[in-house]
């Protein structure tokens, strides 16, 4: 089944001025890609390298699958209507920011199908009389390392090198939790072997 360049491109251009609030000149120093090569990208008239839509589709937090069919995104949808109901609310840094947040929560779920299982309840609270802030990223990934018997010591070190950044962080929890769970389901044996 050939790819339908129109549709991709407008794919792109869709998830780079509605939900990332990305310039084409943005989106081009972020994935590499010459402006010009984009922006043809965009408009359906060149074909996309196979690095490229990969490349595309990382830096746009959507599956690659999401680009070469004409499958439809339900967080594409929902994050649209979000910004076309509170447009102003939210920056550049903000989209990119849910978009990251939309990419690990399907990331988990992938992961958590193919285990087989979903994971008990994570209950983290701030502190008595706190509202859940961007300053508690550090605070969550440490209390779910404690609950995954991981450690919290390696949280408060690459705290401190990301200048707070705890993204990345969460992500490399969040595998490495994975990675113990699949050891444990798996067997010493098998888990070796992989």
């Amino acid at each position: 089944m050939p790819i339908d360049l129109i549709e991709l491109g407008a794919k792109c251009r869709r998830i780079r001025e509605e939900i990332l609030d990305m310039t084409l000149t943005q989106a081009s120093e972020l994935t590499g890609i010459e402006q010009a090569r984009f922006a043809s990208i965009e408009r359906g008239v060149v074909e996309p390298s196979g690095d490229e839509v990969l490349i595309i589709a990382d830096v746009y937090g959507e599956p690659v699958e999401f680009f070469i069919t004409n499958e439809r995104s339900a967080s594409i949808e929902k994050s649209s209507d979000l910004y076309r109901m509170y447009d102003s609310t939210f920056s550049s840094a903000d989209r990119r920011n849910i978009q990251e947040f939309l990419t690990l929560c399907r990331m988990e779920h992938e992961i958590e199908t193919l285990l087989g299982s979903r994971p008990g309840k994570f209950d983290f609270h701030p502190g008595r009389g706190h509202r859940h802030k961007k300053t508690h990223g550090r605070q969550v990934a440490e209390k779910l390392r404690a609950d995954l018997g991981l450690g919290v010591e390696h949280i408060r070190r690459e705290h401190q090198k990301s200048g707070g950044q705890m993204s990345q962080i969460y992500i490399q929890a969040h595998y490495e939790a994975c990675e113990k769970r699949l050891a444990r389901q798996m067997g010493p044996t098998e888990a070796g072997r992989e």
